[in-house]
């Protein structure tokens, strides 16, 4: 018998122990919390699509505003962009660095942009500017509202899930307590007979 198999067969008994004579009333009220909270998250996978559907559409209304009030621009730097002290041979370095860009009205603007470290001064790098000419990050894409709908929607069928298991377990700990109390009745009466025979 695969493993998966057995492991279902000892999961049906569980929640389904049957007319098994040893079987008590404080097994099968396990078993039938198991069998709600196994309903319970399944059910909540509908819900979790909906929660994910509702921050992706929350997440594609950021990304359109952002897309319509940043644009594009060309800053030059100051001064050199540092090299952090730290630097690793993987990956792209960045830094703050003090540049300046023109705006639409013929104005220049100054402040602190991220470009690639270790660049020297007066390249010309492309920056996000918002509304009013500030330097801003780059606007959000589809693929974060998307990113934003999956952890959403994941977030809270993992959070149902988690509930389920912690409830499982403490209503298992005191059924437990229940079930070692009516063993030890059972011991002190099987006891009784045995000793008065």
């Amino acid at each position: 018998m695969p493993a998966s198999t057995g492991y279902l067969a000892r999961l049906y008994r569980l929640v389904h122990p049957g007319r098994n004579p040893l079987a008590r009333s404080w097994d099968r009220a396990e078993g039938y919390l198991l069998l709600a909270l196994i309903i319970g998250v399944l059910v909540a996978v509908p819900f979790a699509v909906t929660r994910g559907s509702s921050a992706e559409v929350a997440g594609m209304r950021t990304v359109e505003s952002e897309a319509g009030s940043r644009h594009r621009a060309t800053a030059m730097l100051l001064q050199d962009a540092p090299v952090p002290p730290m630097a690793s041979s993987g990956g792209v370095q960045t830094a703050r660095t003090p540049a300046q860009w023109q705006l639409p009205d013929g104005s220049v603007r100054q402040g602190t942009v991220p470009v690639q470290a270790g660049l020297p001064r007066g390249t010309k790098v492309g920056v996000w500017l918002d509304g009013s000419g500030s330097a801003v990050s780059a606007p959000r894409t589809a693929g974060w509202a998307t990113g934003q709908g999956i952890a959403a929607g994941g977030m809270f069928w993992l959070a149902v899930v988690f509930g389920g298991a912690v409830v499982f377990v403490m209503v298992r700990r005191v059924l437990g307590r229940f079930r070692m109390r009516e063993w030890d009745r059972e011991w002190e009466r099987a006891d009784r007979q045995w000793s008065g025979s």
